[in-house]
């Protein structure tokens, strides 16, 4: 069996019902704690990225670039590490227990 260094996740949680839901983000935290994968999960819930990340990176707008008009992307504007990550039970609204060592933030002007 192949053991992959990465895990790539595109809103893989945001059609599962609550219960379901946690059920997998035990097993995401467990495969990542067991084999030490790095994951990365796009979402648009900030409160999941909040339980199940070590680092969140925010984007925001179509980025534009001149030089490149047929490109297509999103620029980075906060890129957050996280020392304290919410218990996977917490209440939504208890996001604000966490502990950030530091934003970098990329707005200019």
């Amino acid at each position: 069996m192949a053991r992959p260094r990465a895990l790539l996740l595109d809103e893989p949680f945001g059609a599962l019902d609550p219960g379901i839901r946690q059920d997998m983000h035990r097993l995401i935290l467990r495969l990542w704690e067991e084999h030490g994968l790095t994951v990365l999960m796009v979402t648009h819930d900030i409160v999941e990225a909040f339980k199940l990340g070590t680092r969140v990176l925010a984007f925001d707008k179509r980025r534009v670039d001149p030089h490149a008009p047929h490109r297509f992307g999103a620029t980075a504007v906060y890129d957050i590490p996280l020392t304290n990550k919410l218990p996977l039970d917490a209440p939504d609204a208890s996001v604000s227990i966490i502990t950030i060592d530091r934003i970098s933030n990329n707005f200019e002007g």
